[in-house]
């Protein structure tokens, strides 16, 4: 599926192919996509709010807004920035550790629960690298920037998203998670593998990246919303 904008205004929009693998639902143009990691530019795009209402600094540092929660926190990571979290450039990891994650999987408690314990977690462990000194493209720095976001705020990252940013640009078919039902090929599958042939990945639990890391990709949307908010 693509869609072409040209100042302000979408002069083409179009879908090909099938909603999986070795199906026979074709995909229509009110499909819904997963839009994956450009989610973070969302998320960013609302932190922008944040900032310019004084909610937020782009140089507000994670212990002054997270200390509360995050007790333990390493003290190199007490300096870090929203802005080097955004940037990637805060020395949250690429990837969490095995036992954060394997608690993230397991979803439970609500999504900004989720999300707590998640940044709960990784703080308590070094930087991968000397915050300000590498770039490594994180979910995790992303899913700190969430919480921070909820700190300050005193509401749900989704709802700060669907009420600041895709209510507003009129993004109607806006979610969160696999957009097909359990079981049913009523929007897209996901799937596994970097060239064909692909393997679909039936919708439930552990067919999208868990609320943890929400901010960091799991928004999605049908083409015409997202060119809404590409404009």
């Amino acid at each position: 599926a693509a869609a072409a904008v040209d100042e302000g205004h979408v002069v083409a929009l179009g879908c090909a192919g099938f909603r999986k693998q070795g199906g026979e639902e074709h995909v229509t143009l009110d499909d819904q996509w997963h839009l994956g990691s450009c989610t973070k530019s969302m998320t960013a795009s609302v932190v922008a709010m944040l900032v310019e209402e004084g909610k937020l600094r782009w140089e507000s540092i994670i212990s002054k807004v997270l200390g509360g929660i995050c007790t333990d926190m390493d003290d190199e990571w007490k300096e870090v920035t929203l802005e080097q979290l955004l940037v990637h450039r805060g020395g949250a990891p690429h990837e969490a550790s095995a036992d954060i994650w394997t608690v993230a999987c397991g979803r439970l408690g609500t999504p900004s629960e989720q999300r707590h314990a998640f940044v709960q977690g990784v703080p308590v462990k070094k930087p991968e690298k000397p915050p300000g000194t590498h770039w490594i493209y994180s979910d995790s720095g992303y899913s700190i920037v969430g919480v921070m976001m909820e700190h300050v705020t005193g509401e749900p990252w989704e709802k700060l998203m669907r009420d600041r940013l895709c209510e507003p640009l009129g993004m109607t078919t806006a979610g969160f998670g696999e957009p097909a039902s359990p079981g049913d090929t009523n929007q897209p599958w996901g799937h596994h593998g970097y060239e064909a042939p692909y393997t679909p990945v039936a919708p439930g639990p552990d067919a999208d990246n868990p609320p943890a890391i929400g901010p960091a990709g799991t928004v999605h949307c049908s083409m015409a919303d997202f060119a809404r908010y590409v404009m």
